[in-house]
């Protein structure tokens, strides 16, 4: 099964309110749902995966501090707001069991076929806003 990050074009693409709405209600349109989702399409691997890249670098910020080494604005950005990271990736923890994500609706068929309709619709917000 594909990853999502490879089965989506994520490019930057900024929508207004009206084609996003637009856009998501053809999206919904072209969904067949069946009643569960896939356990091997949960998101929280991956996102245990990129918590612990974003932590190695946040350490290694942390270390080029105390060795003076001049850090970029998107550097200092990581170290000001870490811990925001931090206990957003302890709440999805929680309240984001596989229990709970298999029993979602999930896509039947196509690309997003044993993902969870719930998520791919807010993947898919988050692909074409800036929020």
């Amino acid at each position: 099964m594909a990853r999502i990050d490879k089965a989506l074009d994520t490019k930057g693409v900024l929508l207004n309110k009206e084609q996003l709405k637009d856009y998501l209600e053809n999206l919904a349109s072209d969904h067949t749902i069946e009643d569960k989702s896939n356990k091997k399409t949960y998101p929280v691997p991956r996102l245990l995966d990129n918590f612990a890249y974003i932590t190695k670098t946040y350490d290694m910020l942390n270390e080029h501090l105390k060795l003076k080494i001049n850090i970029h604005q998107a550097g200092e950005w990581l170290l000001d707001n870490y811990y925001v990271i931090e206990e957003t990736v302890k709440e999805v923890r929680k309240n984001l069991p596989l229990k709970k994500y298999i029993n979602f609706p999930g896509i039947s068929s196509g690309k997003y076929k044993g993902y969870s309709r719930s998520y791919i619709v807010a993947f898919e917000i988050a692909s074409y806003t800036k929020r």
